[in-house]
């Protein structure tokens, strides 16, 4: 390399560091002082922790949500059922709803057993967390094969969530079916469906969410 060149270079990286250091120094005044590095006071330790925690709930609580649509789409409906609370509460409106994991198990038992194919690609998954408790909501897009006919279908997942001594788990689950027909019928003049009541009547203790 010429040397004017590797001179030019020499200076725009000590520039360059010169500024990342005022820059530090700027943001985190205590490095720069006489004493040296103070420790972090502990608000700042606790607050650093309490958004470090967040994080993690929030990635376990949507790892819940893939798992789901990875063991429906992979045909593993035995292994739903382990993402759920014991006294989680279904609704899939006129599909079929299940209180509890005995109930839970037979409602995925026989989803499994009356569609011969089925894939869902789920999108925008929204959590709020609240201490040991959070709600999320989704949307999503599938492809379904009934009989002989291809059946496309869209709508949305509400959803319960509670931390359990075996981590995050699904507490309720709502789903609401914007629209679900043939290819041939499309969605054009679809009729929302599939908005009716609930078909299993909910515990007292897991109202309605707000």
């Amino acid at each position: 390399m010429p040397s004017h060149y590797a001179g030019d270079l020499q200076s725009k990286l000590l520039r360059l560091a010169l500024l990342s250091a005022a820059m530090l120094a700027a943001t985190y005044p205590s490095i720069s002082s006489a004493a040296g590095p103070a420790a972090p006071s502990e608000a700042a330790a606790k607050s650093s922790e309490a958004r470090l925690k967040h994080l993690e709930d929030l990635e376990e609580i949507r790892n819940l949500r893939m798992m789901y649509h990875y063991y429906i789409n992979e045909g593993k409906w035995g292994q739903i059922p382990d993402l759920y609370t014991a006294d989680a509460y279904v609704n899939f409106q006129r599909i079929g709803g299940a209180n509890g994991i005995k109930e839970i198990r037979a409602l995925f038992d026989s989803i499994g057993t009356n569609v011969s194919y089925i894939k869902q690609f789920i999108h925008n998954h929204i959590v709020d967390i609240k201490g040991d408790t959070a709600t999320g909501t989704s949307y999503f897009d599938a492809r379904y094969a009934q009989g002989k006919k291809s059946i496309i279908a869209a709508g949305t997942y509400r959803e319960k969530y509670r931390r359990t001594p075996d981590g995050w788990r699904i507490s309720e689950m709502l789903s609401e079916i914007d629209f679900a027909g043939t290819v041939e019928e499309g969605w054009a003049e679809h009729e929302v469906i599939l908005k009716g009541p609930d078909v299993v009547p909910r515990p007292e203790s897991n109202p309605p969410r707000k």
